[in-house]
């Protein structure tokens, strides 16, 4: 079991306060209940770091769904007309 999937998923809301809803936060938050191993989540999604407001060396983790993800979420939605 991925030991840090309760902090992903806390990142991710947290990102949605920061940024708002997308539809992929909504994605990578489903997608963060499933996997099990964090290589899992490493090859589905990007992270990018933004540092926190003030003098610190903490940074927020802002995800984003890897080319590879939006392929399969268009795959399974029948939009496959790019295979």
């Amino acid at each position: 079991m991925m030991s840090s999937k309760d902090k992903i998923i806390k990142e991710l809301k947290n990102q949605q306060l920061m940024e708002g809803y997308t539809s992929e936060t909504g994605l990578l938050l489903k997608i963060a209940k499933l996997v099990r191993y964090s290589s899992e989540w490493q090859n589905l999604t990007k992270v990018k770091h933004i540092r926190r407001e003030g003098f610190t060396y903490k940074y927020h983790h802002f995800y984003y769904p890897s080319p590879l993800l939006l392929k399969l979420q268009k795959l399974f939605e029948g939009n496959n007309d790019e295979f």
